[in-house]
C-alpha cells in the first residue's frame, strides 16, 4: 500500500493499493533528492508519502512564520 500521511501532524490522508505504479502517481517526476525526502519506504513493502493535510495548510497560510519551525504542532 502506498499511504498518504500530513508531514506536519501525521494524520492519514488516504492510501493507493501498490498495484499503481510509482510513475502513475507522478513520483517519477520528481528528483532523487524530492524522492528522499517525500518517500519512505517500509519493510512491509508499503510506501509512505510525507505531503500536508488541509488544516496544516491553512494554519500556515495563516502564520507562515511557522515555516521556519520544524515541528509546529504542540
Amino acid at each position: 500500500m502506498i499511504h498518504y500521511h500530513c508531514r506536519h501532524c501525521n494524520h492519514l490522508l488516504g492510501s493507493v493499493a501498490n498495484d499503481t505504479s510509482l510513475s502513475a502517481l507522478g513520483f517519477s517526476n520528481l528528483t532523487i533528492a524530492e524522492q528522499q525526502a517525500l518517500l519512505t519506504y517500509i519493510q512491509n513493502g508499503d510506501i509512505q508519502v510525507k505531503t500536508i493535510c488541509e488544516h496544516c495548510h491553512a494554519a500556515l497560510e495563516q502564520q507562515p512564520e511557522l515555516y521556519m519551525l520544524p515541528n509546529f504542532i504542540q
